[in-house]
């Protein structure tokens, strides 16, 4: 069988519709691991934050937004305003991950929650 090279970044937005649900085995890892890992990340950060209102997170690679969402989704408390942001080299990732968290910002705005 053939095999061409396709640039990194192309082959990403290649991949970015079906990233989430292509059955990657990695990606199951990673949400293994990040399950207990980001509380306790986030726990140790705000614990050592000195009293600052703000927050700033940067996710750098965020693809299709899938690590960006449990950021953002994360219990933060109302005394803390979290900016998060999201960069990735590949267009069609950073798409996906416009809609996603699009629609996830709306509904918690519609539930009352604190704008992050």
């Amino acid at each position: 069988m053939p095999t061409s090279y396709l640039p990194t970044v192309a082959t990403y937005d290649a991949w970015a519709s079906v990233y989430d649900t292509d059955g990657n085995i990695l990606l199951a890892v990673d949400d293994m691991e990040l399950e207990t890992l980001l509380p306790s990340f986030f726990t140790e950060l705000l614990n050592n934050r000195k009293n600052e209102k703000y927050l700033r997170i940067l996710d750098l690679g965020c693809g299709t937004g899938r690590n960006t969402m449990k950021i953002l989704t994360y219990p933060w408390p109302e005394d803390i305003h979290v900016s998060i942001v999201g960069i990735d080299a590949s267009s069609g990732m950073l798409d996906i991950a416009r809609r996603k968290l699009s629609a996830e910002q709306n509904a918690l705005t519609a539930q009352g929650q604190p704008s992050t």
